[in-house]
């Protein structure tokens, strides 16, 4: 991962400010700033993950440097109409942060320059999509982001041919976005126009499920997500909307009243247990633990 994050910064020099030595390094780790816009896009850690991040900082320090954006086109205070002073906003090392704050470990910082907060996000997604522990989920919504971004904001792309080369263009004699992305990510055009439909469909669910969803814990099928995010902007979105956030309430309820009283069918098996007497009663309790065997293969 060092060696990694080196060839980043390496192939990104030009844009590390160079006189690092000027720079309050340690005031500026007090003016931090996190936004959250950019750290949904940091698809989060299980909790064996976290702790082993956490214990490894622990016992060796923060070996990796924390990526700062120095930035005037943020606006801090909202009185303000145009900002004046730096701000420096967090863009990697999220996780290294949180637990460096939290145990006071020190940490370096590296602070780096981007003309728009477009760039930023650009980075971000790629950053992430070059990791070798994300989940295909979290992969499908990152590129699903990438392609709605490219799609809005800088249009098509420019003519990039090769002899006998076999590509697709539009009116304008531009490269289309998803076949682009499609050979960059080594995946075909139908799967990268899925990803936008289905990091659309993340989109417009609450902070909470999101997180849920890019942590595998969700209860929602991708088809779900991905037909949510198909009718974004329609009537019909607001009811399928209401049916996944429906659905979701009611599994925590399920789950709530469960962990207070316990499984129905575990109970019974229990109250076999304890008063076993015949065969009868066995037979019983072998039908109630396929029961459960069936709900957990479902």
């Amino acid at each position: 991962m060092a060696k990694k994050y080196q060839g980043f910064l390496d192939s990104t020099e030009k844009k590390i400010i160079k006189d690092q030595s000027l720079l309050k390094f340690e005031a500026i780790k007090n003016e931090i700033l996190i936004l959250p816009e950019l750290k949904a896009l940091i698809p989060p850690l299980n909790t064996e993950e976290f702790l082993q991040l956490e214990e490894n900082i622990k016992k060796d320090g923060c070996r990796e440097a924390i990526l700062i954006w120095e930035t005037k086109k943020i606006k801090i205070d909202s009185n303000s109409p145009t900002p004046h002073d730096p701000v420096y906003v967090l863009i990697d090392g999220h996780n290294r942060y949180e637990i460096c704050t939290k145990f006071g470990i020190d940490y370096k910082i590296h602070v780096v320059s981007y003309e728009s907060l477009d760039q930023v996000k650009d980075f971000m997604i790629d950053n992430q999509l070059g990791r070798r522990n994300i989940t295909p989920e979290q992969a499908s919504y990152l590129r699903g982001l990438k392609y709605n971004a490219e799609k809005k904001n800088r249009g098509q792309y420019s003519r990039e041919t090769q002899s006998g080369q076999n590509v697709h263009f539009d009116e304008k004699g531009s490269k289309k976005t998803a076949q682009k992305l499609a050979e960059q990510y080594n995946v075909n055009e139908k799967t990268i126009r899925r990803d936008a439909d289905y990091a659309d469909g993340i989109e417009q669910l609450p902070a909470e499920l999101k997180q849920d969803i890019l942590a595998g814990k969700s209860i929602f099928s991708k088809a779900e997500i991905i037909e949510l995010g198909k009718v974004k902007d329609t009537p019909k979105a607001n009811d399928l909307l209401n049916e996944l956030l429906i659905k979701s309430s009611t599994q925590n309820l399920e789950k709530s009243v469960e962990k207070k009283r316990g499984s129905p069918v575990k109970e019974k098996i229990i109250s076999l247990l304890k008063n076993l007497e015949t065969q009868e009663d066995c037979d019983e309790i072998i039908k109630q633990i396929k029961i459960i065997k069936k709900r957990m293969q479902v």
